[in-house]
């Protein structure tokens, strides 16, 4: 079960809390996590984006999942896994992007696309 504390409701959940924690059963391990929410990345984000990818992509010679592959390298988005043969780059999914990661992977396609003497054939702003 999950719950979002915001400052609006911040009794209402309180309340909520302390019930569903007085109903665990004692007799099992729970775990309770509390973290910061952070938001998610924003369909418009999402979109422009892809887009982005694709155009850039068809000029300089990239399908637009290599260029992904290319930009989440570049911009440091994956984890280091250490596996039976070795240690492996796992790339983080665009998915699960934050609207700063996803800004951060906009503004990178924006400065490949100035290098390249590009020019956006949709304004993406």
């Amino acid at each position: 079960m999950k719950y979002r504390l915001q400052k609006h409701n911040w009794e209402g959940v309180m309340q909520n809390i302390r019930y569903a924690l007085m109903n665990l059963d004692p007799q099992k391990d729970w775990v309770i996590e509390i973290k910061k929410h952070v938001e998610r990345r924003t369909n418009d984000q999402n979109s422009k984006f892809h887009a982005m990818c694709g155009e850039l992509g068809d000029v300089i010679g990239y399908t637009a999942g290599e260029l992904k592959r290319l930009l989440k390298h570049e911009l440091g988005f994956y984890t280091v896994v250490n596996g039976p043969v070795g240690k492996v780059a796992r790339l983080e999914s665009s998915a699960d992007w934050d609207t700063e990661k996803m800004s951060r992977a906009i503004e990178q396609l924006n400065l490949w696309a100035i290098e390249v003497g590009h020019v956006w054939r949709i304004d993406y702003d």
